[in-house]
């Protein structure tokens, strides 16, 4: 008799296996993770009920609904901010189809809950490059985008000066490579960090917050834009934020004068 059992198939099937993809040693230039049995579901607000809902959220689930495309961490559910008035919500304890149950029970019909948990797959990708390196690095220069080369040009302007530079492509934000961060931390003591955005939810709070989860201490100074942008060539905007190799090596430099100092 043939068998007929019906066995679950990985929504990577035939296409990706989840490791460690690029180099053979030191850091992976991609790290893949199937997470699989999560609860997933939709959560979209009825018409009027944005404060009765955020309020049955809050109650249930102890967190703030976020208003826009940004993450809130819950203790059993996270809700991930993706249209007006719209969110996913994650959990590893509620698994399946419990989320949207338990959703459906808790809001009241406040927002319409769709399961998403049948089949579907949740990939976590996370890494980082580093870029350059040596035996006694001074700082860590922690770039992502645009902004790796005008760090890989910074250390090239602080080799001059005797400033041995660490510089690290943080491909992956969300998730931060937490170990090479913290790495950095033990190793060099200071750390900057370049984004070429508002730093709110960025790349310097990525770095702090993998700091901070492992009590990791490290002179940390954050350059991004502060300013509405403008008009302008890429070049003259990285120069006007304070963004560029010549404003990260200047940054740098005033960091590793602040480690001599203290010590």
């Amino acid at each position: 008799m043939s068998d007929r059992t019906l066995h679950p198939l990985s929504a990577l099937s035939g296409i990706a296996v989840p490791g460690r993809y690029g180099r053979g040693e030191g850091e992976p230039s991609l790290v893949i993770t199937e997470l699989t049995g999560l609860g997933l579901a939709t959560v979209a607000c009825r018409k009027g009920q944005a404060a009765a809902l955020s309020a049955a959220v809050r109650n249930a689930y102890g967190v703030d609904l976020p208003a826009s495309s940004r993450v809130a961490q819950g203790a059993a559910v996270r809700f991930i901010g993706y249209g007006p008035g719209q969110w996913l919500a994650v959990s590893v304890a509620l698994a399946n189809e419990a989320l949207a149950v338990d959703l459906a029970a808790k809001l009241q019909g406040l927002a319409s809950v769709s399961d998403q948990s049948g089949g579907r797959t949740v990939l976590r990708i996370g890494g980082s490059r580093v870029l350059r390196s040596s035996d006694n690095d001074d700082v860590t220069i922690v770039g992502a985008g645009v902004t790796v080369q005008e760090a890989l040009k910074a250390a090239e302007a602080l080799a001059e000066d005797g400033i041995d530079v660490r510089v690290i492509d943080a491909y992956s934000i969300k998730p931060i490579d937490g170990d090479a961060v913290r790495a950095a931390a033990r190793e060099c003591g200071a750390i900057v960090t370049v984004e070429d955005h508002w730093p709110e939810g960025g790349l310097g709070e990525a770095v702090l917050a993998a700091l901070a989860s492992a009590e990791a201490q490290a002179h940390v100074v954050r350059l991004a834009v502060t300013e509405m942008p403008r008009s302008g060539k890429p070049e003259q905007l990285l120069s006007v934020a304070g963004i560029d190799a010549q404003g990260i090596a200047a940054t740098a430099r005033r960091l590793v004068r602040t480690q001599v100092t203290a010590s």
